[in-house]
């Protein structure tokens, strides 16, 4: 019989048996949260024919993926318009969790700044690049 203390995302596999005398079983309880940042809290209640009564309470925090770039700013510098090629650097972009996480940047058709790759999915615990260009123009 299990009783929730708040809304969750734990279930737990029952099944019912009977344990020898200095036997075990492996009860799975599975976590598996809908949004980040939710925390969730479950109690299950064992019990046997003998009376004996046990609680198990379980609890987690959903957690996201984490982003880590390699820089927060890029100077350029003093750049002629129109130069070509048009002066670019490297943004590194690293996946610092176990669940794939998907990225965008939010890049102007027409801005001065452009990106090689400014969308993907990127695997868990995995690293990728891409160059950010300076396309200055004369005004």
């Amino acid at each position: 019989m299990a009783r929730a203390c708040c809304l969750t995302w734990l279930h737990m596999l029952f099944f019912r048996g009977t344990l020898q005398p200095n036997s075990y079983s492996v009860l799975r309880v599975v976590y598996a949260p809908k949004a980040t940042g939710t925390f969730s809290c479950d109690s299950f209640s064992l019990s046997t024919a003998g009376g004996n009564k046990l609680l198990l309470t379980c609890q987690g925090t959903a957690a996201g993926p984490r982003l880590q770039l390699s820089s927060r700013v890029f100077a350029f510098g003093n750049v002629r318009a129109g130069q070509v090629p048009a002066p670019s650097k490297v943004l590194y972009l690293e996946n610092c969790s176990d669940v794939p996480l998907t990225f965008e940047f939010l890049v102007e058709d027409s801005g001065v700044f452009r990106l090689t790759k400014s969308k993907g999915v990127l695997a868990p615990r995995c690293m990728t690049h891409t160059a950010v260009c300076f396309n200055g123009t004369a005004t």
